[in-house]
């Protein structure tokens, strides 16, 4: 029998807005995104949820609910880099895990008990780093297929569980509102509605066929949904198979880096990309460079390693590399260094010196720095 987990982060954004800024916390906060249709709510805090605020909501509807909150632009890279360290703690469990956006993930630890102990101890043990770690809280579903813990994560408490029991599917989801299957938008939740049909027991007892006449394919998955089935695997889709970092040179207010400064950002990015490898336990043997010039055209290369490394030398080595060969005096707008050809494993060659040694020691120092005290606290230097 599988052993499925959702894993969702409640309010994630506006949980990490406020550990950045403590003078939030405890405020109604809300995170929101602007699109060419209008400006809409992408997070908001237990507060803000309290007096009304949704996801998906205008901001100037959240607004008329919560007249008080903080309203803060999303700032995509914090949250994504906070949700890179969650699925590095989840990956550590099992390597089937499918991140469904930054804030949720689905994570199989079906035969992972005798390594990590039952399906519950890891959840909690996964819950408790992710709060001491990342400092944001978290709710999970446990069942035996996707669907059914994707729902009950949602229904669980803060840092709680639900498990669903395989012989207790139809009675979890009786009664449940139809609006927490997959497909079930605004417009089908109304067509149902007319129907009669308001929660998922009373749409388990309409036959499929009459379901497929009046919603088509959408009536099959309905009927399949409403009985808890659900065949879909969860995919190893993380790690990713590139690991990425861009430096924009604060292009919206027309700075730009010139030529002579260009390796000073470039190792430091260099040294980012090495702690990210150092922390999953990969190696590159491909590094690859994207400059963009001001008045010149863009310029895109790679470069394949002497062999895979996680070495912010070795790393850094190769891009200058590039660097140098495609600069030409021009200032850059922007630069992104990509490396692939990931592979699991961190094999390396002790040194007489100790100076590996040293360099893995120097890495456990400063991402327990970072961690507690943000990614920028403290950086290495570059000598030429």
């Amino acid at each position: 029998m599988r052993s499925i987990m959702h894993f969702y982060l409640r309010s994630f954004y506006a949980s990490l807005e406020q550990l950045k800024d403590p003078q939030l916390e405890g405020k109604p906060v809300v995170i929101t995104h602007k699109s060419r249709s209008g400006e809409f709510v992408v997070s908001a805090s237990r507060e803000a949820i309290a007096q009304g605020v949704s996801e998906s909501m205008s901001a100037r509807h959240a607004s008329r609910y919560c007249p008080a909150a903080v309203f803060l632009p999303a700032r995509w890279k914090m949250y994504r880099e906070a949700s890179n360290r969650v699925m590095d703690i989840l990956s550590k469990f099992s390597p089937l895990l499918e991140p469904d956006s930054f804030d949720k993930a689905y994570i199989d630890v079906t035969g992972c008990h005798m390594i990590f102990g039952s399906a519950k101890e890891i959840l909690k043990e996964a819950q408790l780093r992710i709060k001491n770690e990342v400092g944001v809280a978290s709710s999970v579903g446990i069942a035996q297929n996707k669907l059914l813990a994707s729902i009950a994560s949602r229904l669980a408490s803060e840092d709680g569980y639900i498990e669903v029991k395989p012989d207790s599917n139809n009675e979890f989801l009786r009664p449940l509102s139809v609006r927490h299957l997959w497909g079930v938008s605004e417009k089908i939740e109304k067509r149902l509605l007319a129907l009669g049909v308001r929660t998922i027991g009373e749409l388990a007892l309409i036959p499929e066929d009459l379901l497929i006449r009046q919603f088509g394919i959408l009536g099959s998955k309905l009927y399949r949904l409403s009985h808890g089935i659900d065949y879909s695997p969860v995919m190893p889709l993380y790690p990713p198979a590139l690991i990425e970092i861009e430096h924009m040179f604060d292009y919206a207010t027309g700075t730009i880096c010139e030529p002579e400064f260009a390796e000073v950002y470039l190792f430091r990015m260099c040294d980012c990309l090495a702690m990210k490898l150092w922390k999953r336990n990969v190696q590159a043997s491909v590094v690859s460079i994207k400059l963009e010039f001001e008045g010149a055209p863009t310029i895109s290369s790679s470069y394949t390693l002497k062999a895979s490394t996680s070495s912010t030398k070795a790393i850094y080595s190769g891009a200058r590399r590039i660097l140098r060969s495609e600069m030409h005096g021009a200032p850059l707008k922007s630069m992104k260094l990509t490396l692939s050809g990931l592979r699991l494993g961190s094999e390396i060659q002790l040194s007489f010196s100790g100076d590996t040694e040293r360099r893995m020691k120097l890495n456990a120092v400063v991402e327990t720095i970072r961690s507690r005290f943000g990614e920028h606290a403290i950086v290495c230097g570059c000598i030429a």
